[in-house]
């Protein structure tokens, strides 16, 4: 894809919030569907989802425009904890690594 100017192919910390995949949804368009769900939360929340929600909300929670390196790191196993406050959001510094019980191994 890299190799093909006509694929529409961006690496991701040159996408802005604007920017649409062939076929797919912008950073913003992902935002506009989260934020009236965000916006609902009124007690604390256990959100499982796919790395673009993740990527798009620890965007909002770092201030990350999609542009130059990502502040945070997204791992497998890990509980990514946000702070939600009105219209501010704001993720705990370290992610938690989840680890599997030795009574369900």
């Amino acid at each position: 894809l890299v190799a093909d100017p006509e694929s529409g192919f961006r690496h991701i910390e040159e996408w802005g919030w604007d920017y649409h995949a062939p076929n797919g949804e912008s950073p913003g368009d992902v935002w506009a569907r989260l934020k009236p769900w965000v916006s609902g939360l009124t007690k604390d929340t256990v959100a499982v989802c796919h790395i673009g929600i993740m990527r798009v909300l620890l965007a909002r929670a770092y201030g990350w425009e999609f542009a130059g390196d990502a502040p945070f790191r997204i791992k497998r196993n890990r509980l990514f904890v946000l702070h939600i406050d009105g219209e501010a959001m704001v993720a705990q510094p370290d992610p938690v690594r989840l680890t599997r019980r030795a009574d369900t191994a």
